[in-house]
């Protein structure tokens, strides 16, 4: 079969922070040196690894400068930041040592983003992204066209609608503008999950322009998730939600309820899918963590929404029902994309409460 011919972008700089990478990494650097577009350079930051990974990337032979920074393990969103901090591209392309780019990646995601820097419009241009393949680790599909398959819309239309829902801009499927990266601050680096969120709606609330791909560029690997890291990912989204909280108050002068009407509906159906998965695994870790932050949740939460909450995790707290639970706020995409649906009695129904959170995150951190 003959290969698209190749040509060179001095535009973008790839970042790719490594961790313990070792059976993976060059399987993703192949996905990189088959770009049709390649990169100007190639920065992997090895972040405190204790396998050979980075001696593996040393003996590959690549078409484009490839350089290897370790530091002591600092967290995944430490070692982007580091990465971009060493960049000389106008973009960064990141890349998770387990994620793989379909050779036209780099080439539509630049275009797509030349299509934004010469668009007539008052904003900067800040990130685009593509669609996913979800894949299991022998590189099956799992779930084709990822995102046609969650709650948001692509592109984001609004702040709020970067509130509502999960994002799901995915780093290894974003071309992002170094400029914007490093006026928005880059990753937070307290955040060791939600950490993409995170970046992508600050960067939307800056006002930073974005367009998306509805392509499936990237093959994104799912990974089941250990105990601590699962505690750690309830830990860590309500950080994130305690940011938003912060960000959006409620304004009972102007009648508007962000905080109570969207970001905290959001994180409770979050945090109750996180329950219904925890007992699944029996993992009593991240059952804890649920706990402390239903109660860090409260203040947010009118009395009722509350004790609805707290009665949906008593019958979700068995195997029987927290696998129904899943399974149905998995498929009712309906229900997902109109959360509020009620039951005839006027309480929020099972489904509608779990359908736009159902749909488990890749659980993915550097470290402890």
């Amino acid at each position: 079969m003959m290969q698209p011919p190749r040509t060179y972008s001095p535009s973008i700089s790839v970042v790719i922070p490594l961790y313990n990478g070792a059976d993976h990494i060059a399987r993703a650097l192949d996905g990189v040196f088959a770009q049709t577009v390649l990169p100007r350079e190639v920065i992997i930051v090895d972040d405190g690894s204790e396998d050979d990974g980075a001696d593996r990337v040393r003996d590959l032979e690549s078409p484009v400068p490839l350089h290897i920074h370790a530091q002591p393990n600092a967290g995944q969103s430490a070692a982007r930041n580091r990465g971009v901090s060493l960049a000389t591209g106008d973009w960064i392309a990141f890349l998770d040592q387990d994620d793989i780019w379909r050779p036209r990646h780099l080439e539509k995601l630049h275009q797509a983003g030349s299509a934004l820097a010469t668009a007539p419009a008052t904003s900067e241009p800040g990130w685009v992204y593509a669609n996913v393949d979800l894949v299991d680790a022998e590189d099956h599909i799992i779930q084709p066209s990822l995102l046609h398959s969650r709650p948001g819309s692509h592109p984001k239309g609004s702040v709020l609608d970067c509130l509502r829902y999960d994002m799901f801009v995915l780093p290894s499927a974003a071309l992002v503008s170094r400029r914007a990266l490093k006026a928005v601050d880059g990753f937070d680096i307290e955040l060791k999950g939600y950490e993409d969120d995170d970046l992508f709606s600050r960067l939307m609330r800056a006002g930073y322009t974005h367009g998306f791909v509805d392509e499936p560029l990237v093959m994104y690997r799912f990974h089941d998730a250990s105990s601590s890291r699962s505690a750690a990912m309830v830990r860590s989204l309500m950080l994130y939600a305690e940011k938003l909280l912060t960000a959006f108050p409620n304004e009972p002068k102007t009648g508007s309820y962000p905080a109570r009407d969207i970001v905290a509906p959001r994180f409770r159906r979050a945090l109750l899918a996180a329950h219904a998965r925890a007992v699944l695994r029996n993992d009593g870790e991240s059952l804890e963590a649920v706990k402390e932050a239903t109660e860090r949740l409260r203040p947010h939460l009118s009395a009722r929404a509350y004790w609805t909450m707290r009665g949906l995790m008593r019958a979700l707290s068995h195997t029987v029902p927290a696998k129904a639970g899943l399974r149905i706020g998995r498929w009712l995409h309906g229900a997902a994309r109109e959360p509020w649906r009620r039951s005839a009695g006027g309480g929020l129904t099972l489904e509608a409460t779990l359908a736009s959170s159902s749909g488990e995150r890749d659980q993915r951190s550097h470290g402890p």
